[in-house]
C-alpha cells in the first residue's frame, strides 16, 4: 500500500511507502525476492496503473509554494492511513509492534514516522501532532517497520514465529 505521493528534487513524482528501516520510492524496488515495483494498484476500481492520479499531482502542485517553516521544523505531518506498524527491541529485549500514528515530511527531505510513547501519553487516542509522539527511526531499538498485513500476521503468530522474529531484530 502507498503512503503517500513525492516530488523529487529533479521534478519526478513518485509513490512512498515504508520499506525494511526506512520510506523507500515504490520504483527502487526492483528485487524480486524482497519486493519489486509493478505499477500501483486501486482497489476500489480494480485497476493498476503507472502513472500519478490526476488528483494527487494537484496536491503535489500545491505543495512547490508551501512556504517552509522559519524555525528549521518539519514541514508537514500527516496520518499514516496504511496500518503501518514499527518493530522495537523493548526494555529487556523483546520485540515490539508499534502503530505509526503519522509520518512528518522535514525540511531536508527525510520522512520519519512517529509513534507513541504511551507513558507520555495523556489522552486516548492519540493523534497527529501529539507531545507522546517520537520519530521512531531515531529510537536506538528500531529495527524495520511492517505493513498492516504483515503485523497481523506477526501479532497472530505463536511463540515460535515472534522467537524467530525476535531473532531476525536481534541480529
Amino acid at each position: 500500500k502507498i503512503l503517500g505521493w513525492a516530488r523529487l528534487a529533479n521534478g519526478k513524482d513518485v509513490a512512498l511507502l515504508p520499506w525494511l528501516n526506512g520510506v523507500a520510492r515504490c520504483i527502487d524496488l526492483l528485487d524480486p525476492a524482497s519486493g519489486q515495483s509493478q505499477g500501483y494498484y486501486d482497489p476500489a476500481k480494480e485497476r493498476r496503473f503507472s502513472e500519478v492520479p490526476p488528483h494527487h499531482l494537484a496536491a503535489l502542485d500545491a505543495m512547490v509554494n508551501y512556504p517552509l517553516p522559519a524555525d528549521g521544523g518539519f514541514i508537514q505531518e500527516f496520518p499514516d492511513f496504511i496500518g503501518s506498524h514499527a518493530a522495537l527491541l523493548g526494555e529487556n529485549k523483546e520485540f515490539e509492534l508499534q502503530p505509526v500514528i503519522s509520518w512528518r515530511l522535514q525540511q531536508n527531505g527525510d520522512l520519519e514516522g512517529m509513534v507513541a510513547n504511551i507513558k507520555l501519553a495523556t489522552h486516548f487516542p492519540i493523534l497527529i501532532g501529539d507531545a507522546c509522539l517520537f520519530a521512531v527511526q531515531n529510537a536506538p531499538t528500531f529495527r524495520y517497520f511492517f505493513q498492516y498485513h504483515i503485523a497481523n500476521q506477526i501479532k497472530a503468530g505463536g511463540p515460535v514465529a515472534t522467537r524467530a522474529l525476535s531473532q531476525l531484530l536481534q541480529s
